[in-house]
């Protein structure tokens, strides 16, 4: 299901577009690492999380700037503790996910995250759903960015 067009995505701007967006809206430099750090150090999942920021600037920015591209649609866990995650993009398109663990191995183990970049793939294996659905397109950096976001 397509939701039309959409707002901007934060995780698809550089710090100096983030700059560039903010002092559009009348706020200091200093503001775009206090978003970026929510971002992406904090993790928030809404603008409501964002205490140093001012609540008027909260409400324009969640006007302004999506926080993520992803919408997360099924996540399954195997027995091994693998989670898949199928997203929705805002065009309606999905893409698919893993976080895989390793756990015991070195120090309390470690987890590799699979991450889509493409929608869709050109190759076509017969076992693969995503090589059935066909190539669609490249990701942003953003969705990429976001998917991994989504697992830490």
């Amino acid at each position: 299901m397509k939701r039309g067009k959409s707002l901007p995505v934060v995780t698809d701007l550089s710090f100096a577009d983030l700059e560039a967006l903010l002092a559009s809206l009348g706020e200091p430099s200093y503001r775009a690492r206090q978003l970026a750090k929510w971002v992406y150090r904090d993790l928030s999942s809404s603008y409501e999380e964002m205490s140093d920021l001012p609540q008027a600037l909260r409400a324009r920015l969640a006007g302004t700037l999506r926080l993520g591209s992803l919408e997360p649609v099924t996540e399954m866990t195997g027995r091994d503790g693998t989670v898949k995650v199928l997203f929705s993009l805002a065009d309606g398109l999905t893409v698919e996910a893993a976080l895989m663990p390793y756990l015991g191995q070195g120090r309390g183990g470690r987890y590799t995250a699979c991450l889509s970049t493409q929608v869709g793939c050109s190759i076509g294996c017969p076992f693969c759903a995503t090589g059935r659905q066909g190539f669609q397109r490249n990701l942003s950096g953003g969705g990429i960015v976001d998917q991994g976001l989504y697992f830490a």
